[in-house]
């Protein structure tokens, strides 16, 4: 219940299931969509959005409209809300990046140590004398 997500462009003759709610900002509006989405999603916002939910079945939840409209959060100018977004936005992109980055790094070292491993049990065989030998046959 209370899942958000922020769509940019619709298309037109849309219908939503009465379980969701679209917002429809005025103009001039007091609050950026993004910063909306994003106020929506944290955690003391969260837990109102919980606490307003009726319904007693698990898969049959609901939230109301005036519930929805009746949570508090700090609201700050249109600017603000804008440099909070951007703030957000290059976070999650240097987060990603870190994440591929350490994807990556993961993936030499697990190449690496492969190399490393197979070139030691190379070198001991050839210690040995092992290359070379026919394989045992084990079939009875």
């Amino acid at each position: 219940v209370g899942a958000i997500v922020l769509i940019e462009k619709t298309r037109r003759q849309l219908m939503l299931c009465d379980k969701i709610f679209r917002v429809i900002y005025c103009e001039p509006s007091p609050v950026q969509s993004a910063f909306l989405t994003a106020v929506l999603r944290i955690n003391n916002v969260r837990r109102q959005i919980e606490s307003r939910v009726t319904g007693t079945s698990p898969t049959m939840k609901n939230i109301s409209k005036p519930s929805l409209l009746s949570l508090t959060f700090p609201l700050p100018p249109i600017e603000q809300q804008q440099a909070l977004v951007k703030a957000l936005s290059d976070s999650r992109a240097k987060a990603i990046a870190l994440h591929n980055e350490a994807a990556e790094t993961r993936a030499k070292a697990w190449t690496d140590f492969e190399a490393a491993l197979y070139a030691a049990d190379d070198k001991a065989k050839a210690a040995e004398g092992g290359f070379g030998r026919p394989v045992p046959n084990f079939s009875a």
